[in-house]
């Protein structure tokens, strides 16, 4: 199965997803602070992110143009995970280099239909 990165600061989302994700197989790492998230790439490797956009530091946006500005990161997949979903938030996510939109509230169903078609590619 999948290596997953979940980076989130609401700490319900990080366990919700965690449950779903580990009971489908896949190996699930969180992170609540989205400052060391290069970091933990490096050390975690993962095959996919789920990326909340708003944090109190950052936002999801500038994180993933960090992480396509490295080409050893090009093959892994980033999943937006939020409660925004006005058209601009799709838009602007899709520019700067998200695979997929996952919107809050979600349920297990769409987490493993989601995954499964990103890991199948």
């Amino acid at each position: 199965m999948s290596k997953v990165l979940v980076i989130d600061d609401e700490y319900h989302i990080l366990i919700l997803l965690r449950s779903i994700l580990e009971s489908g197989g896949h190996e699930v790492s969180l992170l609540y602070n989205p400052e060391l998230v290069l970091e933990h790439i490096d050390s975690f490797q993962p095959d996919v992110l789920f990326l909340d956009i708003v944090f109190p530091s950052a936002t999801g946006y500038a994180i993933i143009e960090k992480i396509r500005l490295k080409t050893e990161y090009d093959e892994m997949k980033i999943v937006l995970c939020s409660a925004l979903s006005r058209d601009v938030d799709i838009e602007t996510g899709k520019k700067v280099g998200a695979d997929a939109f996952l919107f809050k509230p979600f349920t297990e169903e769409n987490v493993n239909i989601l995954l499964d078609h990103l890991t199948s590619k």
